[in-house]
């Protein structure tokens, strides 16, 4: 079974800590496998992207890996060498004015999809960006904003794909004011910071496992939308912080919760 990553910049709070994070699909939620303090502003370099990878790769073989989803700050002709290199399918945003040679034409991205309306999806097959050959996929936003998106392989699944990174950016929010307050630290060391950063991971990790055990006991209720009332993580944190404080909940106990830690 193959895995779907995805790749972030994230910025915390008033000391400016600034991470390179890469996470992996995980039942609806982004789960942070590699992360590093990229101890400056700004976004990350091709050179540090690559290193992440490599550090992924040592631990989870690429064909393995079937998708590398993105935002706009994540491309470059090598960053995309090297992801092809390793057999990984990008499926990476670009900007609406990169440029792209399509059928002897080379111009702005927006040109060539400039006939879109409201739900449209259109696609250039064969198609050239940054010198590499990519289907290139542009449909519309709820906002009318133009949304190109790239990637070597399934081009009909690439925008559902692409739609899944919300993923990370609700973790993002969880790191931050939702339930983590990371931005409210006041540690500027990078190697504190990236040892606080691994400890909430830890966290997350466990909570999402105590919700994947209470919602297996009891299920969630299914809203009108479609999807449970809450989500793994704050099912399962609700669950930890009930055991911590009341020493149980639904039954459950501290070993019970712990043991679920240990198996993860």
């Amino acid at each position: 079974m193959g895995s779907r990553m995805d790749c972030t910049n994230w910025k915390f709070g008033q000391v400016s800590i600034n991470f390179l994070v890469i996470a992996i699909a995980y039942k609806g939620i982004a789960l942070p496998i590699a992360w590093v303090n990229l101890d400056k502003e700004g976004n990350s370099k091709t050179s540090e992207r690559k290193s992440i990878l490599e550090r992924i790769l040592k631990l989870i073989p690429s064909q393995r890996i079937d998708e590398f989803a993105a935002d706009r700050e994540f491309i470059g002709e090598e960053w995309f060498i090297s992801l092809l290199k390793h057999g990984i399918n990008p499926v990476i945003r670009i900007k609406r004015n990169s440029v792209i040679s399509h059928r002897g034409k080379t111009a702005p991205g927006w040109v060539f999809f400039n006939n879109l309306r409201d739900k449209d999806v259109g696609q250039l097959t064969q198609a050239k960006v940054m010198g590499i050959r990519v289907f290139v996929i542009g449909t519309l936003t709820p906002e009318g904003e133009l949304l190109l998106v790239v990637t070597v392989k399934r081009p009909s699944q690439a925008l559902r794909i692409y739609a899944q990174r919300w993923n990370i950016e609700t973790l993002f929010g969880v790191f931050k004011t939702r339930r983590f307050n990371l931005e409210d630290t006041h540690i500027t060391d990078v190697k504190r910071s990236e040892r606080l950063f691994a400890l909430l991971v830890l966290t997350l990790v466990w909570a999402v496992r105590v919700g994947e055990f209470a919602s297996s006991l009891r299920p969630s209720e299914i809203k009108n939308h479609g999807y449970a009332q809450w989500s793994l993580f704050r099912r399962g944190l609700d669950y930890l912080r009930q055991i911590l404080f009341v020493e149980s909940s639904d039954g459950l106990v501290m070993d019970d919760v712990v043991t679920l830690l240990s198996s993860s």
